[in-house]
């Protein structure tokens, strides 16, 4: 599967505020657009609000 990052996914990341790293964001959103699950051991993203992480 091929996949993309748009403008939905760039808006969905401004709303993360609770991780500071950028890239790491753009993850976090990417997951947050699509509805899914993130599997990361980064305390950052496990520990934020916007994102389900197994």
């Amino acid at each position: 599967m091929r996949f993309t990052i748009n403008f939905d996914i760039i808006k969905s990341a401004s709303t993360i505020t609770d991780i500071p790293e950028l890239h790491d964001r753009l993850i976090a959103a990417t997951a947050k657009y699509l509805e899914l699950p993130l599997i990361s051991n980064d305390p950052e993203i496990r520990d934020s609000e916007h994102v389900e992480v197994l």
